[in-house]
């Protein structure tokens, strides 16, 4: 199925998942920042994924290129989100620092739905702190709340 970086592969149709429907640059670009590749050989893997039946490729005019995932290409990119998430479960179960990656995914997340003007640093490191005050005092109400109901 996939040559070369799977890992390629594997984020540009991760990126596609829910539906979505990206200009190439637009797809590129987000490919771009999970990690260190050319986009020239992200080009080559929208291009043999599209030869392959996991994307189609819609040309609306030379330089306005989308791509989309076809039901082939969703099954297998949710295929591989559930190997994905049970692999992140098992490494976050032992992991000392999980509350912390999980507050920092938390915050990125909430940072993505904000104005510009407050993606800032500073601004992500308050959102931070509050999500793993909040994390913290969410896990003691289920403790709290599991030891009354189950008694």
């Amino acid at each position: 199925m996939f040559h070369g970086d799977l890992n390629v592969s594997h984020d540009i149709m991760l990126v596609l998942l829910p539906g979505r429907t990206l200009k190439a640059n637009e797809l590129v670009e987000r490919v771009m920042s999970t990690r260190e590749v050319s986009k020239q050989t992200i080009y080559s893997h929208l291009k043999r994924l599209a030869k392959e039946g996991y994307l189609e490729r819609n040309a609306i005019s030379r330089k306005n290129v989308q791509y989309k995932l076809t039901s082939k290409g969703e099954a297998l990119a949710k295929e591989m989100c559930m190997k994905s998430k049970k692999a992140l479960q098992f490494m976050l179960r032992s992991f000392p620092y999980r509350d912390d990656v999980i507050a920092e995914c938390l915050a990125m997340e909430i940072m993505e739905k904000l104005p510009e003007k407050l993606q800032k640093l500073e601004v992500r490191s308050k959102i931070k702190e509050f999500v793993a005050n909040e994390l913290k005092l969410m896990k003691e109400r289920i403790i709290r709340i599991t030891n009354l109901n189950f008694k």
